[in-house]
């Protein structure tokens, strides 16, 4: 399956998807997410909401068995203790400081280069 997103990002920052064209996961899986501009945009799992920035609030650290930002997801949607964001860390800091799920969406983190905030996605909803 392909799927593309059209997303608005705020001036200097940038969202993309994560993990290459075909993630896996289903259209219906598109979640809305409003940044810190009161923008909503539709964000599939996985996707980036902003560089460079960490959790406001960390809800559990998910493990380091995760390779990519899609993977975190899934786990992220399963969790109930996880809000609809989650970190992940630049490079392959994963190896050793894991996936960590935020409380809510994440908001009020501070910078940090070595992490980044990542749409957990409407599998949340599903898993529930």
């Amino acid at each position: 399956m392909l799927w593309h997103a059209i997303l608005a990002a705020p001036a200097g920052r940038a969202l993309l998807p994560v993990g290459g064209s075909d993630c896996g996961f289903p259209a219906n899986t598109l979640a809305d997410h409003t940044d810190s501009t009161g923008s909503t945009k539709k964000l599939s799992p996985g996707s980036l909401v902003e560089a460079g920035v960490s959790c406001g609030t960390q809800a559990k650290n998910l493990g380091t068995t995760f390779s990519t930002a899609a993977q975190c997801a899934e786990a992220a949607a399963a969790d109930a203790s996880c809000g609809s964001t989650f970190q992940y860390p630049k490079n392959n800091l994963w190896k050793s400081w894991g996936c960590r799920c935020c409380v809510g969406d994440g908001a009020g983190g501070k910078a940090n280069d070595n992490w980044s905030l990542y749409a957990v996605g409407a599998a949340k909803k599903a898993a529930a």
